[in-house]
């Protein structure tokens, strides 16, 4: 395939229109996001920025890298956490994992399902307590109140 203008990225494919994007790659159909990257097969997710080798995930994001985590969702800036979860917004905590929608509680602890609590804490898991309280490991009492650390008492209640 020759390239119209002569121009090639650094991928050695012409570069429809003669656009090459930010990371050298030729742009297929001459389409750049907003990212200044060039969108492989042309594709450019609800974001606005480019799909590296043209992916883009269930929520309709595209793929900075071509990244799709383990929920099919893209990755944006091609962040993956520890749980195999893509981090919507590139956003992961302190805890190594993703962040869903883009949530860091307090306690600088990633929020699964993007769920915080009352006080500010990330909910692993997503659940809160009677009390509204995060329950940072998903731990729950018998009371139906959250347990702090994820500790319970021998009688069932949370602690």
């Amino acid at each position: 395939m020759s390239a119209g203008s002569g121009v090639v990225g650094r991928d050695v494919l012409p570069a429809g229109g003669g656009v090459v994007g930010r990371n050298g790659l030729s742009a297929g159909s001459g389409v750049v996001g907003r990212d200044g990257l060039s969108a492989g097969g042309g594709v450019v997710g609800r974001n606005g920025l480019s799909a590296g080798g043209g992916v883009v995930g269930r929520n309709g994001l595209s793929a900075g890298s071509g990244v799709v985590g383990r929920d099919s969702l893209s990755a944006g800036g091609g962040v993956v956490g520890k749980n195999g979860l893509s981090a919507g917004s590139g956003v992961v905590g302190n805890d190594g994992l993703s962040a869903g929608g883009g949530v860091v509680g307090r306690d600088a602890l990633s929020t699964e399902r993007g769920v915080v609590g009352r006080d500010g804490f990330s909910a692993v898991g997503g659940f809160a307590g009677r009390d509204g309280l995060s329950t940072e490991r998903g731990v729950v009492g018998r009371d139906g109140f959250s347990a702090g650390g994820g500790v319970v008492g021998r009688n069932g209640l949370s602690a």
